[in-house]
C-alpha cells in the first residue's frame, strides 16, 4: 500500500453523521419483537428452552465477533500508524462502541449457567465426566461470571477509550492525542488478544468441554476480522452516497477488498491448521468434535465452509479489478458476512444436536433480534458526531490515498 499527502479543500465540518432515529426506532422494534417471538416460541415447544439458548448465543456472538474486528481494526490503524484508512476509521470506532452492549446480552446465558442450568454448557450440569471434573476449577459458573466481567469491563474500556480520544481531537485538533493512541494500541492489543481467545473458549468452545485446541481462539480472530472488514466494506459504500460522498474513493474500497483477501486465506489457513494437527494426532477426546461436524448432516456443512467460506471468495476477490468495483465488492462483503454466520452455526450448533438440522426459525428470529438492538446502540453512537476524524493529522494522507 502507498499513499501521498496533500491539502485538500473541504469543509470537513459539514460531514456529519445523521440523527438516524427513524431507522434507530425500527430497528429497536424489530429487535425486541423477534426476541419477544423467539422466546414464546421456546416456551411453547418441547426442548425449546434448550434450543433458544444455543440461538441466542450464536445470535450474540456473531455480533461480539463483528465488534471485535471493529476494535482491532482500530487497534491496528493506530498501532502501525496508518494513513489510508483515516476517512474509514470513524465507522469502526462506531461498531466497536456496540461490543460491550452486544455482549452484556450473552449475561442471561452466563447466569442460567451459575444456577447450574446445564443446557448449554454441559460441565455446568449434574452430568459431569470424569474429563470434565479434571476442568471444573475453570469451568464453573462463578468464575465464568468473573471473567464475562472481565471482558465486558476490558471490551468497554478499549472502545470507550479510543473513540473518546478521537473525538476530543475532533475539538481541540492536538497532534498528542494520536501520538498517545499509537503508544497505547500494543498494550491495548494484548488485551484485546487475551480477551477475544478466552471468550472464544468460554462460550464456544466449552460447549464441548472434552475437547480443546490452542489454535481456537486465532480461529474465531480470523473470522471476526474477516468478517469485519466486509461490515466496514458495506458501510462505507452506504456513508458514500450521503455523508462521506466525495471522501471515500475506490482507493479505499480497493485496501478494505485486500484485506478481505488476505482474511479470507487467513481463515482457511488456521481452519486447516488446526484440523491437521487434531487428526494426524488422532486423540479421542480431540477427534470426536471434528467427527460431529464431518460425518452426518453437518458434514454438508463443513464442504459448503470449504467452497463458500474459503476457495470461491478467495478466487472471488483475486483480481484487482473486483476490489476496486463497488458492485464487486458489495457481492463478496454479503457472501462473506454470511459465510460468517453459517461458520459460527457449524462451530456451536452441533452440540446441542449433531444427527439433526432443521430449519433454523430460531437462530433467525435470535439474529434479527440481537441485530435490531445492535444497530439501534451503533447509530445512537454515532448520531450528531462527525463520520470522520475532522482533526487527525493523517487525514489529508488518507483523503489523497492511491494505491500504485
Amino acid at each position: 500500500m502507498s499513499s501521498h499527502t496533500s491539502e485538500v479543500n473541504l469543509d470537513l465540518h459539514a460531514v456529519q453523521a445523521p440523527g438516524f432515529q427513524s431507522i434507530r426506532k425500527i430497528a429497536l422494534i424489530v429487535g425486541l419483537a423477534c426476541a419477544l417471538i423467539a422466546v414464546a416460541i421456546g416456551l411453547m415447544q418441547e426442548g425449546g428452552v434448550r434450543h433458544l439458548q444455543f440461538s441466542w448465543l450464536l445470535a450474540c456472538f456473531y455480533f461480539v465477533t463483528l465488534g471485535l474486528g471493529a476494535l482491532f481494526f482500530v487497534l491496528l490503524q493506530h498501532l502501525t500508524r496508518a494513513g489510508w484508512s483515516v476517512v474509514v476509521r470513524r465507522l469502526a470506532e462506531h461498531v466497536m462502541s456496540s461490543l460491550p452492549v452486544v455482549g452484556l446480552l450473552m449475561l442471561p446465558l452466563v447466569i442460567g449457567t451459575l444456577m447450574g442450568n446445564g443446557d448449554l454448557f454441559p460441565w455446568a450440569g449434574d452430568d459431569v465426566t470424569a474429563l470434565m471434573e479434571k476442568k471444573l476449577g475453570f469451568l464453573n459458573g462463578p468464575f465464568l461470571l468473573v471473567r464475562f466481567a472481565i471482558y465486558l469491563i476490558v471490551w468497554a474500556g478499549l472502545a470507550r477509550y479510543f473513540s473518546k480520544r478521537s473525538q476530543a481531537q475532533d475539538v481541540d485538533g492536538d497532534p498528542m492525542h494520536t501520538v498517545i493512541m499509537q503508544r497505547r494500541s500494543a498494550p491495548a492489543m494484548m488485551l484485546f488478544a487475551l480477551s477475544l481467545t478466552f471468550a472464544s473458549f468460554d462460550f464456544i468452545m466449552s460447549l464441548d468441554p472434552e475437547w480443546f485446541s490452542t489454535m481456537f481462539g486465532v480461529y474465531v480472530f480470523g473470522g471476526s476480522f474477516v468478517s469485519f472488514m466486509s461490515l466496514l466494506g458495506l458501510m462505507a459504500l452506504r456513508a458514500e452516497k450521503t455523508s462521506l460522498k466525495g471522501l471515500v474513493t475506490v482507493e479505499h474500497y480497493h485496501d478494505i477488498g485486500k484485506l478481505m483477501f488476505a482474511f479470507v486465506f487467513f481463515w482457511g489457513y488456521i481452519a486447516f491448521s488446526q484440523f491437521v494437527l487434531i487428526w494426524y494426532a488422532d486423540i479421542p477426546e480431540e477427534t470426536l468434535w471434528f467427527a460431529h461436524r464431518m460425518f452426518g448432516p453437518f458434514g454438508n456443512v463443513s464442504l459448503l465452509l470449504i467452497f463458500a467460506h474459503l476457495f470461491i471468495p478467495f478466487l472471488g476477490l483475486l483480481s484487482r479489478h473486483v476490489k476496486r468495483n463497488r458492485f464487486g465488492l458489495k457481492f463478496w462483503a454479503i457472501w462473506i458476512l454470511v459465510m460468517h454466520a453459517v461458520d459460527l452455526y457449524w462451530l456451536i450448533m452441533p452440540s446441542y444436536n449433531h444427527e439433526h438440522i432443521g430449519v433454523p426459525y430460531l437462530e433467525i428470529l435470535c439474529w434479527f433480534s440481537v441485530a435490531g438492538i445492535a444497530v439501534f446502540f451503533t447509530l445512537g453512537f454515532a448520531a450528531n458526531k462527525p463520520l470522520v476524524p475532522l482533526k487527525d493529522p493523517r487525514l489529508p494522507e488518507s483523503l489523497a490515498f492511491e494505491n500504485i
